[in-house]
């Protein structure tokens, strides 16, 4: 029977309990226990990665498909708007500003939008400022690491166990 990683970690500190309980004397019964723990949970690590490599791996590959798909989307785009041009240009080199076919209609709309020409003119009035704040958390370790401090108003540094899977 394959014990799921909590039964495995229940064992083990259910084994500890009987080593406290016998004042820390391993029996050879308690010893065999820890050693079958210990397979089991090796085991069950590494099943635990092959599966984490295998989502790492559908994600990299659905990563890779998303930038192709974007990648093709921007292409037709590029596309449709050269063919666009193409379309407009021959209907203002043949002075047409309709054109219809058995399937499409082909016609400019007139419409307007504003060209800023020159920034600085624009009276204040149309202006709006926006102001970003941004904290730059490697400047601050790297502040704190330097005057050997561990925080410093609004921040501090947190020490943290990465679980690396190699």
């Amino acid at each position: 029977m394959e014990l799921k990683l909590y039964e495995i970690t229940g064992d083990y500190l259910q084994i500890l309990d009987e080593i406290m309980y016998n004042e820390g004397e391993i029996t050879p019964e308690l010893e065999e226990a820890l050693a079958i723990n210990e397979e089991n949970l090796y085991e069950k690590l590494q099943n635990y990665a092959k599966f984490i490599r295998h989502k790492e791996a559908m994600v990299d590959v659905r990563k890779a498909e998303i930038k192709r798909i974007g990648d093709l989307n921007k292409s037709d785009e590029r596309t449709i708007e050269n063919l666009k041009q193409r379309v407009e240009y021959a209907m203002n080199i043949l002075e047409k500003d309709k054109v219809e076919t058995s399937l499409f209609k082909f016609s400019f709309r007139k419409s307007s939008s504003i060209e800023i020409t020159d920034e600085n003119s624009v009276p204040e009035e149309f202006k709006t400022t926006e102001t970003v704040v941004k904290i730059s958390k490697t400047d601050i370790k790297n502040y704190l690491k330097e005057n050997g401090l561990s925080e410093i108003a609004g921040a501090k540094t947190v020490e943290k166990k990465n679980l690396t899977i190699k």
